[in-house]
């Protein structure tokens, strides 16, 4: 049986670890606050979202990004 070659390069790996490392400051953030007022700026409300989203969206891009052979 010939030995199958891992389908996502270093490029790739490296991308989503970003991705990771993005979620779990997203995370951090996001639980820092223990009560959010809507009323008063919260980075638990505003900054963390986005974070997480990028976090995701870079996730994605290094699943589906191809690098040059």
């Amino acid at each position: 049986m010939a030995q199958q070659e891992f389908p996502l390069k270093k490029a790739n790996v490296l991308i989503i670890a970003a991705g990771v490392v993005l979620l779990i400051i997203g995370n951090i953030i996001l639980a820092s606050e223990p009560f959010i007022d809507i009323k008063n700026y919260s980075n638990a409300l505003y900054v963390a979202p986005w974070v997480l989203m990028a976090g995701f969206v870079t996730i994605a891009i290094g699943i589906l990004y191809k690098p040059k052979s």
